[in-house]
């Protein structure tokens, strides 16, 4: 009994681990031999298996279902999350300080992702932490007394949102 009980926790956890598409596919497979009208079952030869394996058709579909929907949850909470980050990005985008619009319009006057910024303007340093634009170079250079330029590139959103809606950075 207790092999048999290993065998089946072994079993769920290859299922577990596999795929979306082959949980999915059991799934609706033990869907449509437990719900499919009698004819249709008589016509593929099914009568005798559904009638005398019911109970463990529908065990396994509500096994199976569950364990798809216990992946799918996360995967779409993700999704969510993702588009909710987005949202507040472009809603951020349209609520711009003056200076902060200047240095975005650099970007597109210039018609480049990077821009050289001073490491110790507090503007550059607000628009990196709201994820719009950041520094990939840890390497700056001297422009001027006290001042160290390091290169910034606006993030791909920003960039394409900006491009595709300019009107955002006039004053």
């Amino acid at each position: 009994m207790t092999e048999q009980i290993s065998v089946v926790f072994r079993t769920l956890q290859k299922i577990w681990d596999g795929s979306w598409a082959f949980l999915l596919a059991l799934s609706i497979a033990f869907g449509l031999i437990l719900f499919m009208p009698e004819s249709f079952a008589a016509s593929l030869g099914l009568v005798e298996i559904t009638k005398n394996y019911r109970a463990f058709f529908g065990v396994a579909f509500i096994l199976v279902t569950v364990l798809l929907l216990c992946k799918a949850i996360p995967f779409f909470h993700k999704i969510y999350k993702k588009h909710q980050t987005r949202k507040r990005w472009i809603k951020r985008l349209h609520d711009l300080s003056p200076m902060e619009k200047r240095i975005l319009r650099k970007y597109l006057s210039e018609k480049t992702r990077t821009v050289h910024l001073d490491i110790t303007n507090g503007v550059a340093a607000g628009l990196e932490a709201e994820h719009i634009i950041a520094r990939f170079s840890s390497v700056g250079y001297p422009a001027g007394v006290q001042k160290i330029l390091f290169a910034y590139n606006i993030q791909s959103w920003a960039w394409d949102y900006i491009r595709k809606n300019p009107e955002i950075l006039e004053e």
